[in-house]
C-alpha cells in the first residue's frame, strides 16, 4: 500500500524453527509464498530467518512503525497470513 506514492511496508521478516511442530505452517509458508511474494514485490526487503526452538513469527517493519505478527502453526494460518500480505 502506498501513501502519497510511497510504499509504507519496507521490510518483511518471518522467522520460524526446521524441527518443532509450531513452525510447520511457517516453514510452508517460506517455501511457497515468500518467494513469490519478494519477486512481486521487490521494493520490500525480505528475509527468512531460522531461529531453533523459537516459535514462528511475522514481522512488517513499516516506514513509520513496527508491527510483529505471530503465526500459529496449520494450513488455515498460512493462507491467513497470505492474506494479510496482500492487503499490504
Amino acid at each position: 500500500m502506498t501513501q502519497r506514492g510511497v510504499w509504507q511496508l519496507q521490510r518483511l521478516t518471518v522467522s520460524f524453527c526446521e524441527h518443532s511442530g509450531s513452525s510447520r505452517g511457517a516453514r510452508e509458508f517460506v517455501k511457497s509464498f515468500l518467494p513469490l511474494f519478494a519477486e512481486d514485490n521487490k521494493h520490500i526487503e525480505v528475509k527468512a530467518e531460522v531461529k531453533p526452538g523459537r516459535h514462528p513469527c511475522l514481522r512488517g517493519e513499516y516506514r513509520e512503525y513496527l508491527l510483529t505478527q505471530e503465526i500459529t502453526c496449520g494450513v488455515m494460518q498460512t493462507s491467513k497470513s497470505v492474506q494479510c500480505l496482500q492487503s499490504c
